[in-house]
């Protein structure tokens, strides 16, 4: 079920994605493509909706992957999701400090 959860969005994106692109041909998110076809409320809306799924989606790779790491090895299920949530959220916070040249995160990286 896991796995269905997961393949089902991205069939669906490759279905929608041509359809979106013809209407909003300058939208470059699904928020963007909302906000201009269906007004500021509706972009807010999927916003919000978007961050809970990504969230609950984030939980459940975590969960997963320490439970995995534990019936394997043996180690502790915070462990692992602890230190791929940290490594992951400093990745992701560099690679928006490269682009934009700024440093938000002074403690870990020093200019």
């Amino acid at each position: 079920m896991y796995a269905f959860g997961s393949v089902v969005p991205l069939f669906v994106f490759a279905w929608l994605g041509p359809l979106v692109r013809k209407k909003c041909p300058k939208g470059f998110t699904l928020t963007q493509y909302t906000l201009e076809r269906f007004g500021r409320i509706n972009q807010i809306y999927i916003s919000l909706m978007s961050m809970i799924f990504m969230t609950s989606y984030m939980i459940s790779e975590l969960s997963a992957v320490g439970s995995i790491l534990n019936s394997l090895t043996g180690v502790d299920i915070y462990a692992p999701v602890i230190s791929i949530a940290v490594v992951a959220t400093i990745y992701t916070g560099t690679y928006f400090n490269l682009k934009k040249k700024k440093n938000y995160f002074p403690f870990f990286f020093p200019s």
